[in-house]
């Protein structure tokens, strides 16, 4: 919110906000640090251990197709195995990264799973955006996220606090669109599509059809 009221008084001293154009909209997912609270009960507590989903993940695989290190990382619901284990026993790659989506699929806590292998077929809003947001060098082999109003947790050992992520459903995206003479107004909008068709009537231009 900081970033925004920043962006927002920028063109306030710059061009002047009458003359500008802002719309919001979501990308779907993200996740961001949040502040231990305190005053939160017990009872309403819902914790997922990011070290934990990793050793689980990694006995899972180790009963499936014996022991070693099958996890290479782990880190903000993305999974990278570890490619040398599954180089030496032969194995698939798509097979182990549906594996342990499929396994992450049935943990509590977590709403959404999916193998990099499955994502360019898959129709998922999320796994498209994923797709279009990650280089393919540097994608991991499973990506997953934690359901709303659970707290991502990790204690590091250089750390006495605990680090908390939490998942949202939805992050604002800015657009902004410089005109002169543009009249302040509320646009009815029931569709992320009608989005569209509201800037393309301010900008008086046709609306795309795909």
């Amino acid at each position: 919110m900081r970033a925004l009221l920043g962006y927002l008084k920028a063109l306030e001293d710059r061009i002047g906000l009458k003359n500008c154009l802002i719309t919001l909209s979501g990308t779907g997912y993200t996740s961001y640090l949040a502040t231990d609270d305190k005053n939160r009960t017990s009872r309403l507590k819902r914790e997922l251990s990011e070290t934990r989903i990793t050793a689980l993940i990694n006995m899972y695989l180790t009963a499936l197709y014996g022991s070693g290190e099958w996890i290479a990382e782990n880190s903000n619901g993305r999974i990278y195995l570890q490619k040398k284990t599954i180089e030496e026993r032969k194995l698939s790659l798509d097979k182990v990264q549906r594996e342990v989506a499929n396994f992450l699929k049935g943990a509590s806590g977590i709403s959404y799973a999916i193998a990099a292998s499955d994502i360019p077929q898959s129709t998922d809003l999320l796994a498209k955006s994923i797709e279009r947001s990650v280089h393919p060098k540097y994608a991991a082999d499973v990506y997953w996220s934690v359901l709303p109003s659970w707290t991502l947790t990790d204690v590091k050992s250089w750390q006495s606090s605990t680090i908390s992520y939490c998942a949202l459903s939805i992050t604002f995206l800015l657009f902004l669109v410089l005109m002169r003479d543009i009249k302040r107004n509320h646009y009815e909008v029931r569709d992320v599509r009608d989005i569209v068709r509201v800037i393309c009537s301010i900008l008086r231009i046709r609306p795309p059809t795909a």
